[in-house]
Formats: structure tokens, C-alpha cells, sequence
């Protein structure tokens, strides 16, 4: 089941960039376009700052960060083969504490 968005009387699924783009346009009143275009703007400004190895704080919202993750050993469980899993960079997001709250305020947990 679909995760919804209050947006006062009427409730939106928000399950992906298309439903986050109906959002903004919804709740700012900019066209359909001008929602689609700023939300890839915002994206692909989050992607950049990712990619140079910078962090991302929303106050209030979170933080996006890159993990370096260290070649590891590895045994393939169907065959049986060991190998080594090469070292690569994982992006990570940590919720604020508001957005904790808020998750558990209203989920009842």
C-alpha cells in the first residue's frame, strides 16, 4: 500500500519522483513543467554534491552523506567461490531528530 502526503483536504500517493513533482506542483501552484524542472534541478544539485564527496544537510529534514566501503572477502553461497568485493563509495541519509519525531508522532510507534 501506497505511502500518502496530507495536502490539506485531498491525500496524494507519494511514491516516486512523479508523484513528488504532483506535489510541488499542487501545494506551490506552479505548473506542471515548472515543478518537474525544479525538482530535477534540486535532485541532480543533491547528485553533484554527492558525487564531489560533500555532505547534504536539510535542517530539520536530514543529512545525505558518502560512505566509503572497504574491499571486503566474500563466498559466493551457490558455488561456492570466494572473491573480493571491490572498495566503492554508498550514499547514506540520516533523519533528523524532527523527522524522527514526526515519522513516529504520527505512526503511533
Amino acid at each position: 500500500m501506497a505511502r500518502t502526503r496530507d495536502l490539506g483536504r485531498q491525500s496524494m500517493p507519494f511514491t516516486g519522483q512523479t508523484a513528488l513533482v504532483q506535489t510541488v506542483a499542487a501545494s506551490t501552484g506552479l505548473s506542471h513543467t515548472a515543478a518537474a524542472a525544479a525538482v530535477r534541478a534540486m535532485l541532480g544539485a543533491i547528485e553533484a554534491r554527492l558525487a564531489d564527496g560533500e555532505r547534504v544537510v536539510f535542517r530539520g529534514f536530514g543529512t545525505f552523506l558518502v560512505a566509503e566501503r572497504p574491499e571486503r572477502p566474500f563466498v559466493d553461497p551457490r558455488t561456492g567461490r570466494r572473491g573480493t568485493s571491490p572498495a566503492r563509495r554508498a550514499v547514506r541519509f540520516v533523519p533528523s531528530r524532527i523527522l524522527r519525531d514526526a515519522v513516529n508522532d504520527r505512526t503511533g510507534g
